[in-house]
């Protein structure tokens, strides 16, 4: 059984990803550039630096120590391959040059298949070098070194002419090979220094390693991987789940003989255990060709001759319609499964049924997701989830893009039992106190009758699949790392008969400060009257053992659900689309009256399409599925470590105010985002392309002392109620038609302005109030700086009078408009009190009918086209990662140390509408031309604009929602902006300056020029 849920869930506001293609929908995988850029941020913070002792003790028990005399045989071995001679100082060198990846890989391949050393150097495994070719079909065209195949896999190898491809589905030991040196490591074993380095070299490789164990994950069933990084003469052994890395120290096994002892003392115990402490899920077992389940499959995943067409339409023959269509009562197949019992018997060229069954009837995109996870010899798989058993091929979602965190992946699955396709849904869950299961809250919304939100049919922990690595988060773990003396010195010194007595674990003698290694003992600071002064190496190096700090405590976690459904995407007009947007609303209405239940990640992605025959028809309807954040209102606590939600879907309030609760005017606010967004990139409009705005308005943000902030686009198109994308007015219009036809338009319009009302009044009650501050002086914002909204007992009465009267009464267009945006002038403050029609609408947002009646009476006043539906314009997107905040925040404090001011940047001036503004050039265009397909490595076009001075000579940003801020992500490998000559310090002052204030600087970041005199 799973161990006890940690106590308590650390709230870390300055994490949180913009890159998640399951909440977009885009059909383009990240370039290996931008993987690497998502896997450091995401991993940041994230690693447990270990000694090598500690981690054989707790992850390999029992290894049997290689006696160093045969050891010895191996390493002369290596030196022989190598050709590698002792110099001076001992160590082994080259005497012609440096050694290539290429020439380390092959040395190791001739040692393992060399027969002549008394011991193998990996028993059991296959070294398997794949640096030449990548796996067919992966559209990431990764290629790791090599690794351990397990012998009884080598059958299975796929390799091809153009050379040795990775087999990502079999590999139980990835390897990767650099050639040596400080800069090919990704970790620094010097104790007065960050265990996570710094260097901008060092971390591509640390996001390097991450893709190649990430790629692992997405190709096995895996609770964790052990990984074998090889840095010319020196090895470390890492621990990869999905909280994060364990690493031990490295080791030289070229020059030292114990170290050469301790490689084949891992190999040899990694080879000994079992299938499972080697990180294989073995609750997924593979399923033979010639097995019940297997064969199954192959004439499941056959067109049916009446399975159904899935676009919605009337039907004029109803006796056409398959009869498991119109009684989802029954929905078994005529096949008795216990006939076979067990989808893993071997079959031997029989069928397993006594007679031949008949195959359910399904609609096509069921049939077809199912059939294409079984693709290119998908291997096959039955996992157990409660009672019944579930046969699985590839996951149908878009692969996760990040190792540390949930790592979803979706299956049509076929119900052994029943022998229906259902939708299972594997992932790891936060495991903390006070978090339920998505599989119970949805079961209390199927016991109320919640619509519009899926059915579960099973759900369940996975045994007791924990994440290993969050045991040592300093905040939530029960475990700690041990200090320890580097390991081959710690060998060397227990060989010393001379010595008093064994070296005490973690002690470390005072003349081996240089040497790698973690001190246990401060003691030999100086010592004077009033107890011990520690030096200052040793107060670094205390503080660099708080590490960690990023790592969240998961558990394994399948659900089943009864839909399978289609994505957003599929809609094929703009009023096809509100209509799917009621149906979600209307979903998140009930479940918030009937269970307290508030959805918190309302996104374009968590939006599906459920297509069902009702009545002779083909209808569509809405679901808001993925509830795994969702929370009871009543619980005032915070539950998780991060930001809940997804981040282009955010309200503008929560972005800009990362500690507040997320209320219903905020979920409200998110459904219209999920509007604009879907109806930008799927509607006919005069904007050709899109790129810009989805940055400028969705991913991009601005960086405030607190984290990240609402990006810029955002909180203008709610301040001017229209959308703009900075050059020019996004109006929608059907094919053959004006934009002024379109009901969209005004739709939008009103539903900004009805947004922005909230703003209004939540800016004017901060300008108000008496205890009024500068936000930038304080982290947390204070009470006055949020509306005070009623309680929530009041938004869960059933009396929506109000509101309606309201609806239909108020006039958004000419209160909350364009008069918005004349009232919200100066610096970012309200001139004088909002009317009461303004409050009175903003006070509205409060009621889910507020937004649902106004959608449906645009529904219902207007006549919608039926041609405005457009190819995909983000069908090739990608979300540019971005750096995390604790790496910023890294480079802010160097850059506060050397940067004596700004660098002179060329300027060039932006001109429109007849304003003026100035931005700062970057090497990155903004060309309409440029590809998103990612054949560009520095991804999205765009500006990067660095901070506006301000009159003190910094810049400031503040959380006041109409602060003047510039915008968004600067991409992958843009040019950052460096800081002012008045940044301030980790205490508050400027570097070099004590006791003198100046203004905290934040940067922003833009690729679009903003208009001058916007708020």
């Amino acid at each position: 059984m799973p161990e006890t849920a940690q106590q308590s869930s650390p709230f870390n506001k300055k994490k949180h990803k913009n890159n998640d293609p399951a909440k977009l929908h885009t059909k383009s995988a990240p370039t290996a550039q931008q993987t690497r850029k998502i896997l450091m941020s995401d991993g940041a913070d994230c690693s447990i630096w270990m000694g090598f002792t500690q981690f054989m003790t707790q992850y390999l028990p029992g290894a049997r120590a290689i006696p160093e005399e045969k050891a010895q045989k191996v390493q002369d071995a290596f030196n022989k391959a190598l050709g590698l001679t002792r110099g001076k100082d001992g160590r082994m060198v080259k005497k012609d040059g440096t050694l290539t990846e290429k020439e380390w890989s092959q040395a190791w391949e001739t040692v393992a298949n060399d027969k002549t050393p008394p011991i193998e150097l990996c028993p059991g495994f296959i070294l398997h070098l794949s640096e030449d070719a990548s796996d067919s079909g992966d559209t990431t065209k990764l290629r790791i070194d090599g690794s351990l195949i397990s012998k009884s896999d080598g059958a299975r190898i796929k390799d091809g002419k153009e050379g040795n491809k990775p087999n990502w589905s079999l590999q139980r030991l990835p390897i990767e090979f650099k050639r040596g040196g400080t800069s090919n490591d990704p970790f620094d074993d010097n104790p007065t220094h960050k265990h996570e380095s710094d260097s901008v070299d060092r971390k591509g490789v640390y996001g390097q390693l991450m893709t190649y164990a990430e790629r692992v994950f997405v190709h096995q069933h895996r609770k964790h991987l052990f990984f074998l990084f090889i840095n010319g003469p020196e090895f470390r052994v890492m621990f990869f789940d999905h909280g994060g890395v364990i690493a031990t120290e490295a080791i030289d096994y070229i020059s030292f003989v114990e170290g050469t002892a301790a490689l084949l003392t891992f190999l040899h115990a990694f080879h000994e255990l079992e299938a499972g402490p080697q990180g294989i899920d073995t609750t997924a077992a593979l399923l033979a060709p010639t097995s019940c389940g297997y064969r199954r499959m192959d004439e499941l995943k056959t067109a049916h001759p009446k399975d159904l067409a899935h676009h919605a339409r009337y039907i004029d023959d109803a006796s056409t319609i398959p009869e498991p269509f119109l009684d989802s009562s029954n929905p078994s197949a005529a096949f008795d499964a216990t006939e076979c019992g067990d989808p893993e018997k071997q079959c031997q060229g029989r069928r397993c049924q006594h007679k031949d069954p008949d195959a359910l009837p399904v609609f096509t995109y069921v049939r077809d997701a199912f059939r294409k996870s079984l693709e290119n010899d998908a291997p096959r798989y039955m996992v157990k989830v409660g009672e019944h058993r579930y046969l699985i091929g590839n996951c149908v979602n878009d692969p996760p893009t990040s190792l540390v965190g949930r790592g979803t992946k979706g299956y049509v699955a076929l119900e052994w039992e029943t022998q229906r396709f259902v939708f299972l849904k594997d992932t790891w869950r936060s495991y903390y106190v006070g978090i339920k299961p998505e599989g119970e809250i949805l079961q209390e919304l199927n016991k109320q009758g919640v619509r519009n939100v899926p059915t579960v049919i099973a759900h369940g922990d996975v045994e007791d699949q924990e994440t290993e690595t969050t045991n040592y988060s300093p905040i939530t773990g029960k475990r700690t790392v041990e200090a320890f003396v580097p390991y081959i010195q710690s060998v060397q010194e227990k060989k010393k008969v001379e010595r008093r007595a064994v070296t005490k674990v973690g002690r470390m003698k005072k003349n081996a400060a240089s040497t790698r290694g973690t001190p246990a003992d401060t003691s030999e600071g100086s010592k004077g009257g009033g107890g011990t002064k520690r030096t200052a190496d040793e107060r670094t190096a205390e503080d660099n053992l708080q590490q960690g700090q990023g790592l969240r405590h998961l558990i394994h976690y399948r659900l089943v659900l009864r839909e399978v459904c289609l994505p957003l995407t599929e809609i094929t007009s703009s009023k096809q689309l509100v209509i799917l947007i009621i149906d979600s609303i209307v979903a998140h209405e009930t479940a918030y009256k009937s269970c307290n239940s508030v959805h918190r990640d309302v996104s374009f992605g968590n939006m599906l399409i459920c297509p069902s025959v009702k009545e002779y028809a083909v209808v569509w309807k809405g679901l808001l599925a993925d509830w795994e954040l969702a929370k009871d209102w009543t619980v005032t606590r915070a539950l998780q470590p991060e930001r809940t939600g997804t981040w282009h879907f955010m309200s503008r309030h929560i972005l800009t105010h990362a500690n507040q609760i997320v209320t219903i005017p905020d979920e409200l606010e998110s459904f219209v985002h999920v509007l604009i967004y879907a109806a930008v990139r799927l509607v006919h409009h005069n904007i050709s392309d899109i790129r810009g705005f989805i940055n400028y308005y969705f991913d991009g943000y601005v960086l405030t002392e607190d984290g990240y902030g609402c990006p810029a686009g955002k909180r203008i198109c709610i301040t001017e109620a229209k959308l703009d994308d900075s050059e020019k007015d996004i109006l929608f219009r059907a094919e053959n038609t004006e934009p002024a036809d379109h009901p969209l338009n005004a739709l939008v319009h009103e539903l900004l302005a009805l947004i922005g009302t909230r703003y209004t009044v939540l800016e004017w009650e901060r300008a108000a109030s008496k205890s009024e501050k500068r936000v930038v002086s304080s982290p947390t914002p204070s009470p006055d700086m949020t509306m005070q909204w009623d309680n929530y007992a009041d938004l869960n009465s059933d009396n929506e009078e109000e509101t309606e009267s309201v609806d239909g009464d108020m006039d958004i267009d000419e209160s909350s408009g364009k008069g918005l945006a004349r009232q919200t002038t100066g610096e970012g403050r309200t001139q004088r009190p909002p009317s009461p029609a303004t409050i009175a609408s903003a006070k509205s947002l409060e009621k889910h009918s507020t937004i649902r009646l106004l959608l449906q009476r645009y529904l219902d006043k207007y006549t919608w086209p039926a041609n405005d539906r457009v190819r995909d314009r983000l069908e090739k997107y990608t979300p540019r990662p971005r750096d995390s905040l604790s790496e910023v925040e890294d480079t802010n404090r160097k850059k506060t140390r050397t940067d004596s001011g700004p660098k002179p940047t060329a300027a060039s001036s932006y001109k429109k509408r007849g304003r003026k503004t100035t931005i700062r050039s970057t090497r990155q265009k903004t060309s309409s031309c440029e590809s998103l397909s990612g054949q560009d490595n520095q991804g999205t076009g765009a500006l990067s604009s660095l901070p506006v001075a301000s009159s003190s000579g910094g810049t400031r940003v503040t959380h006041s929602d109409t602060s003047r801020v510039k915008n968004d992500d600067p991409g992958p490998i843009a040019p950052r902006a460096g800081p002012s000559s008045a940044m301030s310090g980790p205490s508050g002052h400027p570097s070099g300056s004590v006791g003198q204030s100046k203004p905290k600087v934040t940067r922003t970041y833009s690729t679009r020029p903003k208009r001058a005199g916007r708020r």
